[in-house]
């Protein structure tokens, strides 16, 4: 029970079209794998520590919150209390902009507790995702992590069974 078949292994690498042997064509894939890991993880760290930025902005205001409203009252226009708010808080633009443009309902002690909450799982996060960027061996090992959970998803079972002759 032997069959053969011809196969048209045609692969974009490096954005060149490369007819390939299959042991070729499995590197190409896993060290597309490795990229896109690698990608995704700086993707996903840069945005946590945006985030994380913001939240530590909030926290600064939400301290003494009597004085971010009387410092936006005070102000002739949104430059100007942006302006005092750095200097007074030592925020930076972003942090000063997103306090200007948040609705003062969600400055409370509610949700100072989600922040101080949401501040601990930013820092976890970005210590995670820094510890696989470091290390290939760290990408590498997920990249098998990954491709054996879709292994798992997508695995069929085998249909003849194989006997003693």
């Amino acid at each position: 029970m032997e069959d053969a078949f011809a196969i048209n292994a045609v692969a974009l690498v490096k954005g060149r079209p490369q007819t390939l042997g299959l042991k070729e064509l499995l590197q190409v894939f896993i060290d597309h794998r490795i990229e896109v890991v690698r990608r995704r993880s700086e993707y996903r760290k840069a945005k946590a520590e945006g985030r994380l930025s913001m939240v530590d902005g909030l926290l600064k205001a939400i301290i003494d919150i009597d004085k971010v409203i009387k410092i936006i009252r005070g102000s002739d226009d949104a430059a100007a209390a942006k302006e005092k708010l750095i200097k007074d808080f030592k925020l930076n633009d972003e942090q000063a902009t997103y306090i200007l443009d948040m609705p003062l309902r969600r400055l409370t002690k509610m949700s100072k507790l989600e922040l101080e909450t949401e501040q601990k799982e930013l820092k976890t996060t970005i210590a995670a995702l820094s510890a696989l960027l470091k290390s290939e061996e760290n990408i590498k090992a997920q990249v098998a992590t990954e491709l054996t959970a879709v292994g798992k998803a997508f695995a069929t079972p085998r249909r003849t069974r194989i006997g003693a002759a």
